[in-house]
């Protein structure tokens, strides 16, 4: 992939747009910034979801709530989503 060339990563789906590229933290043709695609392939090892759907929505919701966890950790020293036992509460 070349920047600016709007070709779709056959691995995880996000779309080469040179916009989001040189500002990694803002939006464009994809849902998700790239800083929040790379966490979302992080979390769940799968492709960046259509548009403007269900899927796309939920996958905002995943990464986001996962950033408010690492910030509310570096903040405070712990996660507040994790039990004694070092289980998370799912």
């Amino acid at each position: 992939m070349e920047e600016g060339d709007y070709v779709i990563c056959p691995t995880c789906g996000w779309e080469n747009d040179p916009n989001q590229l040189r500002f990694t933290g803002m939006g464009g043709a994809n849902q998700l910034s790239l800083i929040e695609m790379r966490l979302y392939w992080e979390l769940t090892n799968k492709k960046h979801p259509p548009n403007r759907t269900a899927e796309a929505k939920e996958a905002t919701r995943i990464v986001h709530r996962e950033l408010n966890r690492r910030k509310y950790a570096e903040k405070y020293g712990h996660d507040k989503y994790s039990q004694d036992n070092g289980q998370s509460e799912t």
